[in-house]
């Protein structure tokens, strides 16, 4: 086998100095199937749906990764979660980002919980609103304040101050302070 019998790009499949490049052929004129996973196309590789071409090799098409799809795509794995890629069998799996679960009949979706029927959101007594990946509460019933996002009961009875003793032995301080079960304010 030599270069001019043989295009030397079929036998150097990454290599381009072939005398036969030079000359102005490229690695399509002689031989049909040096693409791998794609076919010759205007003198390069056409990658096959499903495939990129490699960045070093221009005549192999690697399989896409499927984490590396951009969000958003319709090709896109895991909606509402982060793809883990698992190299040892070319795979992925998804993980759900908060407030999400995997959909029951494609686990490469994430479907949205609605925390307003399973969770103990602290909205009670008051109005629970679902939100992609979470929840908002809204209308306490009197009563009651939205506090930290959720329907408390106000301290409508101000704490009364108590007399702290501190360091009697050198001739005695104290100071006046509010305690709510025990807990400095």
């Amino acid at each position: 086998m030599d270069f001019e019998t043989m295009n030397a790009c079929c036998v150097f499949l990454w290599l381009f100095t072939c005398l036969h490049h030079t000359l102005g052929l490229g690695p399509c004129d002689q031989v049909t199937n040096v693409c791998i996973n794609g076919a010759c196309q205007n003198q390069s590789c056409t990658c096959n749906p499903g495939f990129i071409l490699d960045p070093i090799n221009p005549l192999l098409c690697n399989p896409i990764p499927q984490c590396n799809l951009m969000p958003g795509s319709p090709d896109q794995q895991c909606s509402n979660g982060i793809c883990l890629p698992q190299p040892q069998n070319g795979q992925f799996s998804c993980s759900c980002y908060p407030g999400y679960t995997p959909n029951v009949a494609n686990p490469n979706i994430c479907d949205d919980v609605d925390e307003c029927l399973t969770a103990n959101t602290g909205c009670t007594p008051g109005l629970c609103f679902n939100t992609p990946g979470d929840y908002v509460c809204s209308g306490c019933v009197t009563g009651y304040i939205l506090l930290y996002g959720k329907c408390e009961v106000p301290m409508s009875v101000p704490a009364l101050p108590k007399l702290i003793y501190k360091n009697p032995i050198n001739g005695g301080s104290f100071m006046m302070a509010y305690l709510i079960d025990d807990i400095f304010l």
